[in-house]
């Protein structure tokens, strides 16, 4: 039976996560939304597939402060190869986005909450993240007016 090309390619990215090589992959055209020229051709299978790999650093970052930070931690990590998925949509800088605290793996860009308990918790990677930040401040903005 063949191989699919996306099995070869997992493959190929599966060697250095098991042989504990610092290689830095670079994916582009990461998104569920349409792009700019054609849709995206990079499934969503592969993401959870490249988090599950041994060794491997997925990044999704959503805008160029995550990009660097993802840069960051991938040149560091000298034992682990380390994945970035990339839009090619104009994505703003988001409040709160940050270049140190993409090593946390996740953090909060966003707490409206009057306490500790809050209400709702929205959570997002990659370009989607500008989409659950804008949600955020419209749900916030209409709970203020009720």
């Amino acid at each position: 039976m063949p191989l699919h090309f996306h099995q070869l390619f997992e493959n190929a990215m599966c060697i250095p996560s098991l042989s504990e090589t610092g290689v830095i992959y670079i994916m582009t055209h990461d998104s569920i939304g349409v792009g700019e020229d054609v849709p995206t051709h990079q499934p969503i299978e592969h993401l959870a597939s490249f988090r599950a790999m041994p060794n491997m650093v997925m990044f999704r970052p959503a805008d160029g402060n995550e990009t660097s930070g993802a840069y960051k931690v991938a040149v560091l990590n000298h034992k682990r190869p380390s994945t970035l998925a990339l839009s090619r949509q104009k994505l703003p800088n988001l409040p709160g986005t940050s270049i140190d605290s993409v090593a946390l793996g996740a953090y909060i860009i966003s707490d409206n909450s009057s306490d500790s308990k809050p209400d709702l918790i929205l959570l997002s990677t990659g370009s989607e993240l500008e989409i659950a930040f804008k949600t955020a401040e419209i749900i916030w903005k209409e709970t203020k007016t009720v």
